[in-house]
């Protein structure tokens, strides 16, 4: 059954962005990768690199790899939410910090995927609404049973779909 589930919101994230780096406002992988390196330059007094709003679709010529941000700095941990806040892009310094490594078990609700060697894949996901105790242990469950499928869509696709839910289930003319 199509649903929505919207287990918390993100207003504080706009509040934290005052002091992070922002990166909502560009339109590539290249920007992205720009935008982290000027401002990791303009900040050496920062012990990490914190920011977000960077999405998938854009990476077209650059990895969303660890790799690409080691390139930047190895010294201080870069983490980069995307713009949802559910998956992070993260260095190796920073999945080192955190004890990301090939024998990492993630707790219940949270998904490291690993590539073929075992070893953590580029991007680290909290899916939304199963990092949640109020939500998420049931989804998580359903959702390793086989019984839902979450897909990531963006807002104008949400905003679909929901008008569309709606007058299927004659909510809405």
């Amino acid at each position: 059954l199509p649903g929505f589930i919207d287990s918390h919101q993100h207003a504080a994230f706009k509040v934290t962005g005052m002091f992070t780096l922002e990166l909502h406002e560009c339109e590539s992988d290249k920007a992205y990768v720009e935008a982290i390196s000027k401002y990791c330059e303009e900040h050496p007094e920062l012990d990490a690199i914190v920011g977000a709003g960077w999405n998938s679709p854009y990476f077209t010529e650059i990895p969303l790899h660890k790799s690409t941000l080691d390139k930047i700095t190895t010294e201080k941990p870069i983490v980069m939410a995307d713009a949802g806040f559910h998956v992070h892009w993260m260095n190796s310094k920073a999945l080192e910090m955190m004890g990301i490594d090939a024998d990492f078990i993630a707790p219940e609700g949270v998904t490291v995927e690993k590539d073929e060697n075992g070893e953590p894949a580029p991007v680290y996901s909290v899916a939304s609404g199963l990092d949640y105790p109020s939500s998420g242990p049931e989804h998580a469950f359903l959702h390793e049973i086989g019984r839902v499928k979450y897909d990531v869509i963006n807002d104008e696709d949400t905003i679909d779909a929901f008008f569309e839910l709606s007058r299927m289930e004659g909510i809405i003319p």
